[in-house]
């Protein structure tokens, strides 16, 4: 979500096209397909679930959701209501939806990645949202570990995301579930502010999961 990498040398396009050619399923392990990919699940596993919230792979019925909540919670960095509508309707993003009592109140989003810049195949969440009035419950930190869980199931070994420097809530969420910080990238969001990029390695999934 910057000026500078995502609007100024790539673009939003370029970095979609990015994003398809990292996540090319010569990438993925065996017997994975573009849609178990999209969808974060293998066949047939059922959602986790956790007392009221329950956490199942996105549809195409919750765009419009995903869409109304990033531009109700991203407003003030930019246009990522359209955007991260664009990237939900693309190939390789997972993207997972939290319901709590049957209405969905949050998602997060991850994509894989895989360049020069790392040397190995990494997963880079790409937004993570909880409606306002949900927060607090757990939803966000639910909602993180279970992208976790896809991106080590695919063999990713790292994660990395950028968030706000001014976004202290968002920062506690990272750093208290394993998140440390590599850099600060200067007017990184479209409106200007500066941004902390944080990554954390992944465990290996265990076998059979």
């Amino acid at each position: 979500m910057s000026r500078r990498g995502r609007f100024g040398k790539y673009g939003e396009v370029k970095r979609l096209e990015r994003i398809r050619r990292s996540g090319s399923k010569s990438l993925l392990p065996k017997g994975w397909h573009t849609k178990t990919w999209l969808h974060g699940l293998m066949p047939g596993r059922a959602p986790r679930a956790k007392g009221r919230i329950r956490i199942r792979p996105a549809r195409s019925s919750d765009e419009e959701f995903i869409k109304e909540l990033s531009a109700k919670v991203f407003s003030a960095y930019g246009p990522y209501g359209e955007i991260i509508s664009q990237w939900f309707k693309s190939v390789m993003p997972t993207t997972l939806v939290a319901l709590m009592e049957g209405e969905r109140v949050g998602f997060v989003m991850t994509g894989l990645l895989s360049s020069d810049r790392f040397a190995e195949v990494v997963c880079e969440l790409l937004a993570i949202a909880v409606k306002p009035e949900k927060q607090r419950h757990g939803i966000g930190k639910m909602l993180l570990k279970e992208a976790e869980k896809k991106a080590a199931r695919l063999g990713e070994k790292k994660i990395f995301l950028h968030t706000a420097v001014g976004n202290t809530a968002a920062q506690k969420l990272f750093s208290n579930s394993g998140y440390y910080c590599e850099a600060i990238k200067k007017n990184f969001y479209p409106s200007g502010q500066d941004a902390l990029m944080m990554s954390k390695s992944l465990k290996p999934a265990p076998q059979g999961s």
